[in-house]
């Protein structure tokens, strides 16, 4: 503390230290021969000086800092520090414990002044020091440490923590006591029953300890040392999902920062936690998905290669930067665990890795003198990869190692490695400079890549890399980002610059290509993301009793567990419920996209109470309004017959999520009758289920309505088109309300697969969509997407009224981009957010449900009045799900076989074969319906 330009004296509270030194002496009862690691200015050394021990070894880092302060302290404090039983080391603790030859073992070893809260104090809660110690001490020798924990709580972060301490020590030391506390103590031991948590033998043990004076009452123990509180924390230690600590990888320092992000409340905390199970791939993904996509992307456009080889350069020394800056880091965690650190050895250290640098950048300026420089880069790139992947057994090698020349290995091969690195420096300027960059631009960009490379892979191997993947994998995923900088640049050395199989399929339809392919390598590694992630939680079968009793009407609720979850339930009168959600018994029943989970429950008559929609993967339209249609159901009476739909009304537009919802009742209620009841409800349930939807009219007349698809797309005729559309609008949209929208996407993508069983009908429009697609491209969009055509009618009215409006072809092109941005962001909300409500935003999903509510009572009419004046205005401009199926017209296996399509005719820009954005509208054939049509003199002299 400041004071008037001063230095106050403060000290720790004489009472905590004082009890702190009674239990560390009790537990190592008869210890003379003490070895502690820094926290001089604590007074715990000077405490313990009263005791009868022989010799302290007291291992400070800075002697400077030592002796700034020490005028500061008490003067008990400094006249402890002339004790000749105190003995001072100013050094490096590791460097001490792995150089320690004395004749003399420790009895007690004390490690309380370190917290595993960096790369360089994690160094004391390794389990390699713990094995330096254990060979330094007695056989029954005692090491004391501590760590920050709660003394009440110990959640997954905190027990991942505080375990990762606990199982390392046992790990080496398998006898330990602990103190809890908001700090944990423990005191371990190889020998049985030199450490204990017994008040009583503490108590004696201190007794007998002779002292001339006790400051400290042997009864504390027994408030220190709380029997159950011990027992709670070391359950909760040995059940925790925690990781062993080494050198090679250092994972409690990075959970330390888990935790502290979870006490301030950092949105990264989730994130930095799930990277603890993923292993190298999100590290290595990344990169991958981007180098595949850069390498597709030239495949399919096109490239020159000058600039190809250029761009590949410049991201060659990207990855050199980082690596570079992460081997190097690699080999100071290394340096400071086996051999210590040391301020001046490590600036050594670096400027030897500095100085292999440069003569790097000399040998590789050398080296670009003799020509072909790709192909020396490409050496480069080879031999650092090699390096990279040998060096974790040397690096193992080396630790082992107590020869005098340990220290000197680790120099010169900071020196190597900068030598290795250096040389990919000047081979990529000069392949700028061959490529007419000029010398201070090519050097400018070598600089900035260089940079760039370095600041990413310091941030990334000291947060994640080396406490997560450990050197081993560290080194191994640098060999790999090595070895696919190779990839670009042999693609651009010895590819052809087109492709010709790819040439037609890479025309690009949008001036923003650069944007797109952005934007689909983040909506990939969102997905791949989402698929890495642990499994969703199972789904809702307990509630609380709030919930419990709005569904049923009793107040006092009874938990069974057998033979599923249920709970039973009173009123005042004695009357008995049975509430259970439908997933408990009935998880098989399928709606579109899966089960839905509902909450009912049902009397001992048969009557059912109540029924709450609780969760589903459904399309919103087909949920809309189901709390007020399930709330019409209470009341009915199942002790006879079960609940169909000709005793209820289905829900507008969602007949088979009603079915599905019924059957779930029916089936639950006749399963927990018989559970709670020994009754049976809705007896005819499971022959309803029985009855499958294969010759249903619904599925028959998809089927017919697909099938006839082929016939009608083959002719190219305007008119069969247009009667089909109509039909698909008449049979899909207002009839059936079967829509294949955005939600449908994202739960295929998810695993969220509906019922074939159940839903023929759902999987026959997938099937038709994705066989369709491959084939022929977006034909859906162009002929059988109801709402579609509802803009199609619309539009053509609007062009008899003269109302149709056509858009400049430059602004055109741009603006119907925003469909695909549109679908980028939704993928990319759901998948970081889990949550399908961000692919709930088009009116399509809502068109046809007769339940418009909110925002949709704007929006779709505003769509819908937008199509009098352009031609399908949410289909071109806004429709994610659109946009997505645009992605097939890359494929259209069969487009030979499709009309020959009149690209001169369109008014919506599209002019390929392969082009992303045409919808396959045909409209091109006749012309009859675009502003572009054909002189009559054109067609004659045609003819």
């Amino acid at each position: 503390v400041l004071r008037d330009g001063k230095i106050s004296q403060s000290f720790p509270l004489p009472r905590e230290v004082q009890q702190q030194a009674a239990y560390l002496m009790s537990q190592a009862e008869g210890a003379r021969h003490l070895l502690v690691f820094g926290g001089f200015a604590s007074g715990l050394v000077t405490d313990l000086l009263r005791y009868p021990v022989e010799r302290i070894d007291l291992v400070e880092q800075d002697r400077r800092a030592y002796q700034r302060i020490l005028p500061y302290l008490s003067e008990a404090d400094r006249k402890a520090a002339k004790d000749p039983r105190l003995k001072r080391w100013f050094m490096d603790g590791r460097r001490f414990v792995n150089r320690w030859q004395g004749p003399d073992p420790f009895d007690l070893v004390l490690v309380l002044d370190a917290t595993p809260s960096s790369a360089y104090s994690n160094r004391y809660f390794t389990r390699e020091f713990y094995r330096r110690v254990q060979g330094a001490m007695v056989p029954d020798g005692v090491l004391c440490t501590s760590v920050s924990s709660a003394s009440n709580y110990l959640g997954q972060t905190v027990g991942s923590f505080t375990g990762s301490i606990y199982r390392t020590l046992e790990s080496v030391f398998p006898h330990i006591a602990i103190m809890p506390g908001d700090e944990h103590l423990y005191c371990a031991s190889v020998a049985p029953g030199r450490v204990v948590e017994s008040p009583d033998e503490l108590e004696r043990r201190y007794l007998m300890i002779p002292l001339k004076q006790r400051l400290f009452q042997a009864v504390s123990f027994y408030s220190l040392l709380p029997e159950e509180n011990i027992r709670y924390v070391r359950e909760q230690l040995q059940r925790s999902d925690s990781d062993l600590n080494t050198d090679e990888r250092p994972v409690t320092y990075y959970l330390n920062m888990v935790l502290w992000g979870k006490f301030s409340a950092s949105g990264l905390a989730e994130s930095l936690g799930q990277l603890r199970r993923l292993g190298p791939w999100p590290y290595l993904l990344p990169l991958l998905l981007g180098v595949g996509l850069w390498l597709l992307r030239a495949a399919l456009e096109g490239f020159q290669r000058p600039r190809l080889i250029r761009q590949s350069a410049t991201f060659s020394l990207t990855l050199l930067g980082l690596i570079a800056m992460a081997a190097q880091l690699v080999l100071l965690f290394s340096y400071q665990a086996h051999v210590g650190f040391m301020f001046q050895r490590v600036a050594l250290l670096n400027g030897l890795f500095m100085t292999g640098l440069a003569l790097g950048a000399w040998l590789g300026q050398w080296l670009a003198r003799r020509g072909r420089p790709a192909t020396m880069l490409a050496g480069v790139l080879l031999l650092v990869a090699m390096a990279t992947a040998g060096m974790p057994p040397l690096l193992g090698w080396l630790g082992q190692s107590t020869s005098d020349w340990q220290e000197s290995a680790y120099l010169a091969l900071a020196a190597l490695l900068g030598i290795i690195t250096g040389g990919g420096f000047p081979l990529a300027v000069r392949i700028a400079e061959l490529e007419r960059q000029g010398v201070v631009r090519s050097s400018g960009l070598a600089q900035a890549a260089d940079n760039l490379g370095g600041a990413f892979g310091g941030a990334l191997t000291g947060t994640l890399l080396v406490p997560l993947l450990g050197v081993q994998w560290s080194c191994y995923l640098l060999a790999l980002y090595a070895l696919s900088a190779l990839l670009p640049l042999l693609f651009a050395t010895w590819a052809p610059e087109r492709l010709p199989r790819f040439n037609r399929r890479g025309y690009a339809a949008f001036p923003w290509t650069s944007l797109g392919w952005v934007l689909l390598w983040l909506v990939l590694l969102g997905f791949i993301w989402t698929l890495m992630q642990p499994p969703k939680p199972a789904p809702q079968l307990h509630f609380d009793q709030e919930q419990l009793a709005l569904v049923s009407g009793s107040s006092a609720f009874e938990s069974r567990s057998e033979p599923f979850p249920y709970y039973l339930g009173s009123e005042g009168g004695g009357e008995e419920t049975a509430t259970l959600s439908t997933m408990a018994a009935a998880p098989g029943v399928q709606g579109y996209a899966g089960p839905l989970n509902l909450l009912l429950s049902m009397d001992r008559g048969g009557g059912l109470r109540g029924v709450r929609y609780v969760r589903s993967n459904e399309t919103p339209s087909y949920i809309e309004g189901i709390d007020q249609w399930l709330a019409g159901l209470a009341g009915a009476d199942l002790s006879r017959a079960p609940l169909t739909l000709q005793r209820v009304d289905a829900m507008s537009g969602a007949t088979v999520t009603s079915k599905a919802a019924l059957e779930a009742i029916n089936v639950t209620a006749g399963a927990v009758g018989q559970a709670a009841f020994g009754r049976s409800f809705a007896p005819a349930a499971e022959k309803e289920i029985e009855t499958k939807a294969w010759h249903t009219p619904r599925f028959l007349v998809t089927l017919l309505l697909l099938l006839t698809f082929f016939p009608v797309y083959l002719s190219g005729s305007e008119r069969g088109r247009l009667v089909y559309q109509a039909a698909a609008l008449l049979i899909l949209g207002l009839w059936l309300n079967s829509l294949m929208t955005e939600v449908d996407l994202l739960n295929l993508s998810l695993g969220h697969w509906p019922s074939l069983a159940d839903n023929p009908q759902r999987w026959l429009l997938i099937g038709f969509v994705l066989v369709s697609g491959l084939l022929f491209g977006q034909v859906w969009c162009g002929y059988l997407c109801p709402f579609g055509a509802l803009q199609e009618f619309i539009s053509r009215f609007g062009r008899m009224l003269g109302l149709r409006h056509y858009p400049n072809r430059r602004l055109e092109t741009r603006v119907r981009f925003i469909k695909f941005l549109l679908l980028a962001m939704m993928l990319l909300a759901v998948f970081s957010d889990g949550d399908s409500y961000w692919a709930r935003f088009n009116p399509m999903q809502y068109a046809f449900a007769d339940r418009w509510q909110g925002w949709m009572l704007v929006l779709l009419p505003v769509v819908l009045v937008a199509a009098l004046f352009h031609y399908r205005f949410w289909c071109r401009y806004f429709c994610p799900f659109g946009a997505f199926l645009a992605f097939f017209n890359k494929l259209a296996l069969l487009n030979r076989l499709a009309p020959k399509r009149r690209f001169e005719h369109c008014d919506l820009g599209v002019r390929d074969d392969f082009d992303i954005d045409c919808i396959r509208c045909n409209r091109c054939l006749s012309g009859r319906d675009t502003r572009l049509r054909p002189r009559r003199r054109a067609i004659a002299g045609t003819k």
